[in-house]
């Protein structure tokens, strides 16, 4: 079965399962032993930087690949003129949040405010490999998309931009990741997961405790949403099944100044945000943390609604996680 056939709405098929709790836990409460973290949604961002597909009904599934979910951040945006990368935190590319991306009938879908609708071949174009750097240190190889792509994208920006597609990127900058291991264009893992009470009860708390408005979880743009474990639950994870996948838990993730850009609103304007997550969520180093970054150690489908199974447990590394 092809990757997209994986990505279609299917009723799940088994019966959930309890997760099982480990032996000799030194660490965590009791009460956390008996609860049930499910899957509550993935979210494949198709293009780097822009809004992600949500999969969010039981018993959807999706393909969890050695690089993250299908087809996610296998395409990115670069300046035309010396390949630098484009993000939502490069100036006037904060608009990036509203383009909407899904797949259909084999292609992908690009919609924006004041833009036609575009269609380009999923799978990767043909052509010759161009470096780019991803992140501050990472190096990749990554090949021009579909003209009308980043024509389109060009127009959306107004600057000139291309649309590329993945090649070739191994992982340089995180002591975590395999070495040599290839990766997707994503900054950071493979994956990121959150809990929902984490940013939906504690980080919302201290947002209106400051007289902010909450974030929501797409808010902080997670590939994997989590439900029943607490706030916090991720930091946890050491290793984790899904379904027929097991991802290991690598280190929680830092919050860059994407987090001042309203997804909703494509705007700059949710700055208090980032101050709030860098004083309440503190990881020693000058900034913020949520979420915790994954790695994929086997692959396979998962599903909408499925227990997450921890299998191996760590030691929280902040006190105010614990």
């Amino acid at each position: 079965m092809s990757s997209f056939n994986l990505l279609r709405l299917m009723p799940s098929s088994s019966i959930l399962h309890r997760p099982r709790t480990l032996p000799d836990k030194d660490h965590g409460s009791e009460e956390r032993e008996h609860r049930r973290i499910t899957l509550v949604a993935a979210i494949i961002y198709h293009v780097k930087s822009c809004a992600g597909q949500v999969f969010d009904k039981r018993g959807q599934q999706v393909m969890m690949t050695p690089k993250g979910l299908a087809y996610d951040r296998r395409r990115m945006l670069v300046r035309t003129d010396d390949l630098k990368m484009l993000t939502q935190r490069d100036n006037g590319c904060e608009i990036l949040a509203l383009v909407q991306t899904a797949i259909r009938n084999g292609m992908l879908v690009l919609n924006a405010p004041h833009m036609p609708e575009l269609e380009i071949p999923l799978q990767k174009p043909e052509g010759l490999p161009l470096e780019t750097k991803v992140g501050k240190k990472d190096t990749a190889t990554v090949i021009a998309d579909a003209p009308e792509a980043s024509a389109w994208f060009t127009s959306y920006l107004g600057q000139d931009c291309l649309l590329v597609h993945e090649d070739e990127r191994a992982y340089g900058k995180h002591a975590w990741h395999r070495t040599g291991q290839n990766a997707s264009l994503a900054d950071g893992s493979a994956a990121l997961g959150v809990s929902a009470e984490t940013v939906e009860e504690d980080l919302a708390a201290h947002m209106r405790a400051e007289g902010d408005e909450p974030l929501e979880v797409s808010d902080v743009r997670p590939n994997l949403v989590f439900r029943g474990g607490g706030k916090f639950a991720e930091y946890g994870m050491d290793r984790i099944q899904i379904d027929d996948a097991e991802l290991l838990g690598v280190g929680p993730s830092p919050r860059c100044k994407m987090t001042i850009v309203d997804q909703k609103k494509g705007t700059r304007s949710r700055k208090k945000a980032l101050k709030i997550i860098t004083n309440v969520y503190p990881n020693g180093k000058g900034e913020g943390v949520v979420g915790e970054n994954f790695l994929v150690d086997v692959p396979g489908i998962i599903r909408i609604g499925s227990d997450v199974l921890v299998r191996q447990e760590k030691p929280k590394p902040y006190a105010w996680m614990r």
